[in-house]
């Protein structure tokens, strides 16, 4: 009787053991899916810009995964944060009457879904008659818009991450920008 007993009780010390071992399994795994998940959904935000002999358009675009939620939008200008109305006001003189130029405020509290492009600057240089050199202002306003203008914005993921993003100027060679 005492040899059974001594059974049992080894045998229920093992299930109990195997069944804890169980359960801390289970929460790693739900633990490793959660944070797959969270992976899985995660924005990405980058930009990129297009320049043909006359048209320049500066955009952004969510890569990532999953909806990026942003907070904040902001223009910079060397350095200073600046309205969409004074970058305008910045490029405006270089402007003619026949000239396409667009800027885009996203604002704040929005979403942005994945693969979702948004044009921020839209230039599209005219000549406006024969004393006029469309490529001389076009050089000009691009140079002003790349070497100086700058966006970050802030934004989160589903599961409320906090992400950033600024004007990426690794890419560019600002040599090639500059004024003589």
């Amino acid at each position: 009787m005492e040899e059974s007993k001594e059974i049992i009780k080894f045998v229920f010390d093992w299930s109990t053991l195997i069944a804890c071992l169980a359960f801390f399994v289970a929460v790693h795994q739900a633990w490793i899916s959660r944070k797959h998940n969270k992976l899985s959904v995660q924005p990405l935000i980058y930009d990129f810009m297009d320049e043909g002999d006359k048209c320049f358009t500066y955009s952004i675009r969510n890569k990532g995964h999953g909806v990026a939620k942003v907070k904040t939008f902001k223009f910079f200008w060397a350095g200073l944060e600046i309205t969409d109305e004074e970058l305008r006001g910045k490029v405006k003189p270089y402007i003619k009457h026949k000239d396409h130029f667009k800027i885009t405020n996203l604002g704040s509290d929005f979403g942005m879904s994945n693969d979702e492009i948004f044009k921020l600057i839209d230039l599209t240089v005219v000549s406006d008659g024969l004393s006029d050199i469309p490529a001389d202002r076009f050089k000009k306003i691009i140079n002003l818009i790349v070497t100086n203008c700058r966006v970050k914005i802030k934004y989160k993921s589903l599961y409320n991450e906090e992400f950033s993003f600024e004007t990426s100027t690794s890419a560019i060679d600002l040599n090639l920008y500059k004024e003589e």
